[in-house]
């Protein structure tokens, strides 16, 4: 078996050790006897979305996502392909907010996402943060699992 991983602008987006991140996937694999193929893609390389398991787009702060809004913006066709065809998005912190309607930044400038999903972001304008350890309940096929994690985030979606 053989998981197929396409990190998208791992040059750009990568403000919460995703590198990490990926290194932890990919070890994880290896000890369940999971091949593991992990490519890249940032602005202006051409990918079919849809030849991948797992697309993974990490955190980047406001001045990252203001670059690589034209070229993701772009690529909006090949997503959807994508995701059409069972390929899942791993979404973390801006990668997250790309995929929403648009995300406004703490300099109250609007960044159009890909308008995938039915949320937007607003920033909290604040100092204050949101961090803490997070349970939720999700449905992964016809079976809910728990999901743990951690929040580390300025934005609010809505």
């Amino acid at each position: 078996m053989k998981l197929k991983c396409c990190w998208l602008y791992h040059d750009i987006m990568d403000l919460y050790g995703d590198k990490g991140n990926m290194m932890v996937l990919q070890k994880r694999c290896n000890d369940r006897g999971i091949e593991f193929e992990l490519d890249t893609c940032s602005i202006g390389e051409e990918k079919d979305f849809s030849e991948y398991h797992l697309v993974f787009l990490g955190g980047g702060a406001d001045k990252e996502q203001r670059l690589l809004a034209d070229d993701l913006r772009s690529r909006k066709d090949s997503i959807v392909k994508a995701l059409d065809s069972g390929t899942f998005m791993f979404l973390v912190c801006g990668g997250y907010q790309m995929f929403g309607q648009y995300y406004v930044d703490a300099d109250n400038q609007k960044i159009e996402g890909l308008k995938i999903f039915d949320y937007y972001t607003e920033s909290m304008l604040k100092p204050k943060r949101a961090n803490r350890n997070i349970l939720i309940q999700t449905k992964l096929e016809d079976e809910t699992v728990d999901v743990i994690g951690f929040e580390n985030h300025g934005g609010i979606n809505k």
